[in-house]
């Protein structure tokens, strides 16, 4: 009998970690928690663009990295139709309407 869609019999559950992943990062972490001076005092020898090169690599494992986003704009050619028509005002029509305030 074949696989059946649907059957939830066998493997991990949703969710679940997997054991080896989580065996390596406590192996990792217990590693990086005994060599903490030695990175820092490593990490100090360099200079320039090594030290920010270093600390940036370092970083991107720490600080969760933001999506990228894009942005769209509209832009319209020409001059607004308002534009226009403050344009063709003449110069006495201006200064009417400034002499009345």
């Amino acid at each position: 009998m074949g696989f059946q869609k649907g059957n939830k019999l066998g493997g991990r559950k949703k969710g679940s970690k997997n054991k080896s992943t989580e065996v390596v990062k406590a192996v990792y972490a217990e590693a990086l928690t005994e060599s903490t001076e030695k990175l820092l005092t490593e990490l100090n020898s360099l200079t320039g663009s090594e030290y920010v090169k270093a600390y940036l690599a370092i970083s991107k494992f720490i600080i969760p990295t933001l999506a990228a986003k894009t942005v769209e704009a509209v832009v319209s050619q020409g001059i607004p139709e308002w534009m226009e028509r403050l344009d063709n005002i003449s110069d006495d029509d201006i200064d009417r309407i400034l002499d009345k305030e």
